[in-house]
């Protein structure tokens, strides 16, 4: 992802209001980031195992992350459309899914 530096080419209007919207007020070093990473991948490979596909292509993923990473991001629907294509819809693929597999156990019993 890169950010629109060109002012031309920027958001002109007014931003949203952020009044009850949780925002940082510091960012700080993650400094365990990597070993919390690996703990959480290996709670997700032990409920999705690698051999069973939940999420899309690693190719698609590779292609979708080529196309990302040439969007600069202007405004906030600019912003909004990554965080979706990223974060949003992969995890509600997820959700979905697991809760598919949870009904189907509940059925069985």
């Amino acid at each position: 992802m890169t950010v629109e530096s060109d002012k031309s080419l920027t958001s002109k209007g007014t931003i949203t209001n952020p009044q009850n919207k949780f925002v940082p007020s510091t960012l700080k070093l993650w400094a365990n980031f990597l070993k919390q990473q690996r703990s959480i991948y290996g709670r997700l490979y032990s409920k999705y195992p690698v051999d069973k596909q939940v999420l899309e292509s690693t190719t698609f993923l590779v292609e979708l992350g080529g196309r990302l990473a040439k969007k600069k991001v202007a405004n906030e629907r600019d912003l909004e459309y990554v965080q979706h294509n990223i974060v949003e819809h992969p995890s509600l693929t997820l959700s979905n899914r697991s809760e598919t597999r949870r009904r189907q156990n509940d059925s069985s019993l």
